[in-house]
C-alpha cells in the first residue's frame, strides 16, 4: 500500500470559505475522484489503497460541506448545484485537470452533473448506485422532506439512523455506525431538499445516457428491480451486478466491487491504446 496524505484546503464558495478535508495517494496511472455517499465520507474511499483495492491509481477523496471532516458554513443553504461547484473548486485548488469520477449516491448524482456540465474534465463516470430517478430517493431523502415539521434535523437524523440499524439489508448496519459522525443535521436536510428536487424534476438518466465517456453504473444484488437498469444495457453501458449487497458494495462486498471497478478501467485503457 502507498501512504495517504491528508490535509484541509480551502475554496470559496456562496461568499464563505469553507476548508474541505481530502486525501490523496500518489500513483503512476489516471486520478480517481471518490464522491461519497450522504452520511458517508472520504473514508469510505480508504479502502481502494489496499492490495484488492485500485493499485496504481492516484486516488482522491473530499468530504463534501457537512460531511465527515468539512464543517457546514453558517447562513447559507447549499444544496447539489453547490456541490457541482465545490468539486470544481477542489480541483482548480488542487491543480488537477482531468479524472475519472467514481460518485456513490448522492455523490454519483454530484459526479453526474458535474460531467454534464464539465464535461472535458471528466475521463470516465463510475455511477454506484447514484441517483437518476425519482424512485432512487427510497432510502431516506423523500421521507426526511416529508417529515421536516415533524422537529429539528438531529432529530430526524436519530429517527432515520435508528431504522439503519436495525435494517437487515447488507451494509446498512455499517452505514449506521458512523452516520451520525458522517453529516451535521443543517446538511443532511438541506441536501435531502436539493437529491429530490433534481431526482424528480431533471432529466438525469438522459444525461448519464448522453455523456460521451466510457461510464460504468455499478448496483447490488438486492437493488437488481431498478427500473432502468435494462435500458443501461440497451443503450451500451456497461452494468455491474455485486453480488450480497445492497446500496453500501463498499462495505458489503469490497473485493468483488473494486474487482469490477478494476476490470472496467482496465478495458478502457485497452481500447484507448489499441491493444
Amino acid at each position: 500500500m502507498s501512504e495517504i496524505k491528508t490535509d484541509t484546503i480551502e475554496i470559496e464558495l456562496s461568499g464563505q470559505r469553507i476548508p474541505l478535508a481530502y486525501f490523496e495517494r500518489p500513483g503512476d496511472k489516471d486520478t480517481l475522484l471518490y464522491l461519497h455517499g450522504l452520511g458517508s465520507s472520504k473514508a469510505d474511499f480508504f479502502s481502494a489503497n489496499g492490495p484488492d483495492g485500485l493499485p496504481g491509481y492516484s486516488l482522491v477523496a473530499f468530504d463534501f460541506p457537512g460531511c465527515g471532516d468539512s464543517s457546514y458554513p453558517d447562513g447559507v443553504t447549499l444544496g447539489i448545484d453547490d456541490l457541482v461547484e465545490t468539486t470544481r473548486l477542489f480541483l482548480d485548488a488542487r491543480g488537477i485537470d482531468r479524472v475519472t469520477l467514481i460518485g456513490h449516491s448522492f455523490g454519483g448524482l454530484t459526479g453526474l452533473l458535474f460531467a454534464h456540465r464539465y464535461p472535458e474534465r471528466v475521463m470516465r463516470f463510475i455511477n454506484v448506485e447514484g441517483n437518476m430517478a425519482s424512485e432512487d430517493c427510497g432510502m431516506f431523502s423523500r421521507a426526511v422532506v416529508a417529515r421536516r415539521s415533524e422537529g429539528s434535523p438531529e432529530y430526524l437524523m436519530e429517527r432515520f439512523n435508528a431504522e439503519f440499524a436495525a435494517s437487515e439489508k447488507s451494509g446498512f448496519d455499517t452505514y449506521a455506525a458512523s452516520f451520525s459522525d458522517n453529516v451535521t443535521g443543517r446538511a443532511f436536510v438541506d441536501y435531502c431538499v436539493s437529491i429530490v428536487r433534481y431526482s424528480d424534476d431533471e432529466p438525469l438518466l438522459e444525461y448519464f445516457i448522453q455523456l460521451a465517456v466510457p461510464r460504468l453504473f455499478i448496483y447490488g444484488a438486492e437493488n437488481a428491480l431498478l427500473s432502468y437498469i435494462p435500458r443501461l444495457a440497451r443503450e451500451g453501458i456497461r452494468v455491474e451486478e455485486i453480488p450480497d449487497s445492497n446500496h453500501f458494495p463498499t462495505y458489503s462486498n469490497p473485493s468483488l466491487y473494486y474487482g469490477a471497478i478494476r476490470d472496467f478501467l482496465g478495458s478502457t485503457e485497452r481500447v484507448a491504446t489499441g491493444e
